[in-house]
């Protein structure tokens, strides 16, 4: 048996059609040979679409490199010019209007304390909750704008 056909058997095609190409093989309505042909088709099809997707998207785009800073637990090997690229890229320069340098001091001082900031992360990093986290800290920041605003 070739290392493809292996690869092929443990090939996660979903449940349902992997259930199904193993009743017709049960019932002899599929030969082997036919299913091997289906999963060395299905991870043809998966690496082929996988080969694409890294040729035609922008994963080398400086946007993705200077966007790091969103991820919490990368925050402390990011500067504040990442989020100044990030802002200035994506047209948000609204967001951060800063003409002097006094200005620019603020948004230092803001993201050293973004840097600082101590986030309970859950045990496994991978179920932290980006966005709702995100969203919790746009109303902080426009509860505090709208104070300043209104003093």
């Amino acid at each position: 048996m070739s290392s493809v056909s292996l690869i092929g058997e443990k090939l996660n095609v979903g449940f349902t059609t992997r259930a199904t190409l193993n009743r017709l093989l049960e019932a002899g309505e599929v030969t082997s040979q036919k299913a091997q042909q289906f999963q060395q088709a299905a991870l043809a099809f998966l690496v082929g679409a996988v080969e694409y997707a890294m040729d035609k998207l922008p994963l080398k785009d400086a946007l993705l490199k200077h966007a790091r800073f969103i991820d919490v637990q990368l925050r402390a090997e990011c500067g504040v010019e990442d989020a100044l690229y990030f802002v200035d890229r994506q047209g948000f320069q609204e967001l951060l209007p800063f003409q002097d340098p006094k200005e620019q001091d603020q948004v230092s001082d803001e993201f050293m304390k973004y840097q600082l900031m101590d986030i309970a992360l859950p045990e496994d990093p991978t179920v932290f909750d980006v966005e709702e986290f995100w969203g919790r800290m746009s109303t902080i920041k426009n509860k505090v704008r709208h104070i300043l605003h209104t003093t």
